[in-house]
């Protein structure tokens, strides 16, 4: 019985793992998107809040992955010009879903 347990103990580990590595792929392949975006964003000097909120919606989802993580700094630094409340509650979203 101990070595059903066991094995099934491994396996769901394994599952985890797997899954784990799954989402890191993703966010790596993500970071590669966002920084195109990011880059066009602070090149551009856009400042249109649907744009740049849609990106922050976006790697949200991601940030748990250190380079979308600077991604997100990034952006923060550069829409706190323009709209700080919002950089605000960005912020805010990134240590209620990250930080916790």
């Amino acid at each position: 019985m101990k070595n059903k347990e066991e094995s099934a103990y491994n396996e769901l580990l394994n599952k985890i793992a797997e899954s784990f590595e799954f989402a890191n792929d993703l966010a790596k392949q993500a970071s590669l998107q966002y920084e195109m975006e990011l880059h066009q964003i602070i090149t551009g000097k856009i400042t249109d809040e649907k744009i740049i909120e849609n990106l922050f919606d976006r790697m949200l989802d991601f940030a748990f992955h250190p380079d979308v993580l600077e991604q997100y700094k990034s952006l923060c630094r550069y829409y706190l010009n323009t709209n700080p409340s919002a950089t605000v509650h960005y912020i805010q979203a990134y240590r209620e879903m990250w930080d916790s």
